[in-house]
Parts: structure tokens; C-alpha cells; sequence
């Protein structure tokens, strides 16, 4: 899955990179539109992640991860109207991935 995801988010930044200026101007729009909706996601799965943070469900650098991934994602969503495509499509893949990695990562230890 993440690599599906990885390979979309590479595909999309180049379809980006090859767009005017008036495409990519519509292209932001409909990014400003949609950012509310991954906001919305985000908020809803954080107490989830902070209830398995403070359960010590997930500790040390994987709790420090999915922390900072959350902090990063805080200034795309504090402002929509500001933010562009491509930044809001390297954040969220970071945040994403940097989240999933630490969830497996913290899975594998209770695991063990």
C-alpha cells in the first residue's frame, strides 16, 4: 500500500511539474477545496494515535514520528487559501508515510 502510494505521489508531482501556470493555479484551487477534507482525517485519527501514545502502546521514536508528522501537517491546515499542490502533496506523503512507518514499527514491538 505504501508504495502504491509513494509511486501516486511521484506520478502526481511530475503531471504537476508539467503543467502552466493557469493549470496549475486550478490545480491549487482544487488542492484548497479538498485540504479541509484531509484535515478533517487527521483530526479525527489524532486522539486515536495520542490515546496509544499515552497507553504506551507506542513509545519512544515512533511516538516522537507520528508527533512531528501531526506538527508538520498543522500549517497546511491552519491556512487552505495559502497552500499550494505540490506543497500539500509533499507534507501529506510525508505525514502519511512517516505515520504508517511508525505504526508498523510500533505493531512489530507490542508483537514481540
Amino acid at each position: 500500500m505504501l508504495r502504491k502510494f509513494g509511486i501516486m505521489a511521484v506520478a502526481a508531482a511530475l503531471a504537476l511539474a508539467g503543467c502552466t501556470t493557469d493549470q496549475t493555479a486550478k490545480v491549487d484551487q482544487a488542492v484548497q477545496k479538498s485540504l479541509p477534507a484531509l484535515c478533517q482525517g487527521a483530526a479525527t485519527a489524532k486522539p486515536v494515535l495520542t490515546l496509544l501514545i499515552d497507553g504506551g502502546k507506542i513509545t519512544g521514536k515512533d511516538a516522537a514520528a507520528i508527533q512531528a508528522a501531526y506538527a508538520s501537517l498543522e500549517p497546511l491546515c491552519v491556512d487552505p487559501s495559502s497552500q499550494t499542490a505540490a506543497a500539500v502533496l509533499v507534507q501529506a506523503t510525508v505525514a502519511y508515510l512517516t505515520i504508517s512507518t511508525a505504526l508498523r514499527s510500533a505493531q512489530a514491538k507490542n508483537a514481540s
